[in-house]
């Protein structure tokens, strides 16, 4: 969720702490969109094609990927730990595009989950990251969706935007990509968020890590969230979207 590639976009100690607590992977919202991400590159790229995600923080996807049998790894801007298990394969405080130049050849797809909104001009971003990526034939995209649900927690977490389907069309055009697949998910969430902005109410700010009591709940909530969002039309509004951007 931290952005590449500016200092002053990195999250702040305060903001990983409530973002990523011990055990976080364990939350329906991880459960939710780690599988989504899998199935999207799986659909596009092989398991053993070098995978990237680029804005790691601690490498919760890096280390559900491998376990996936995906060869994945990670960087990350802001100096953070990594979680336990993926230590050899994130590092952090690392420009993504100072990577030695023969370890950037290497890879074929980016992962930019949840960094584009950190991006002021994600337009100058996309393009120099792409430039420092001679070989990316896709990059897989997630991004906070809706303006209309605008909140707090927007504000605090230093989002520049939410985003809709058709900007996501108009960000891949401008750096002469074309989208593939794409879609609305968390479509009841978007709900809630929208129940919350009309009575005026603040979003809570931290992510609570579930214990071994919830943990069974989280579960339960993740499935009921997956098959919603096999479910319901891609265009329905949701609170976040996937895209795939690939090489034209």
């Amino acid at each position: 969720m931290a952005a590449e590639p500016r200092d002053e976009s990195a999250f702040r100690d305060d903001q990983y702490a409530l973002a990523y607590p011990d055990g976080i992977e364990q939350h329906w919202w991880y459960q939710v969109r780690n599988p989504l991400v899998m199935r999207h590159i799986r659909r596009s790229a092989g398991a053993q094609e070098n995978v990237l995600d680029v804005g790691c923080g601690r490498g919760i996807m890096v280390g559900y990927l491998r376990q996936q049998g995906i060869e994945a790894r990670g960087v990350e801007l802001a100096e953070v730990p990594p979680m336990p298990g993926v230590e050899d394969h994130v590092r952090s405080g690392v420009d993504a595009c100072t990577l030695p130049q023969h370890e950037r050849a290497l890879y074929a797809t980016l992962l930019l989950l949840d960094v584009v909104e950190h991006i002021e001009e994600p337009i100058a971003f996309l393009r120099g990251l792409i430039d420092a990526f001679p070989n990316v034939e896709r990059v897989v995209v997630t991004v906070p969706a809706r303006p209309e649900v605008w909140s707090n927690y927007d504000t605090f977490f230093g989002h520049y935007r939410r985003y809709t389907l058709p900007m996501i069309d108009e960000l891949a055009a401008a750096i002469g990509w074309r989208v593939g697949r794409k879609a609305y998910f968390f479509h009841s969430l978007y709900a809630a968020a929208w129940l919350i902005k009309i009575l005026r109410r603040r979003r809570s700010l931290a992510v609570r890590a579930p214990g071994d009591r919830a943990a069974r709940l989280h579960r339960l909530v993740a499935r009921a969230l997956t098959i919603e969002h096999r479910l319901l039309p891609s265009r329905l509004p949701g609170l976040s979207i996937i895209a795939d951007f690939a090489r034209p």
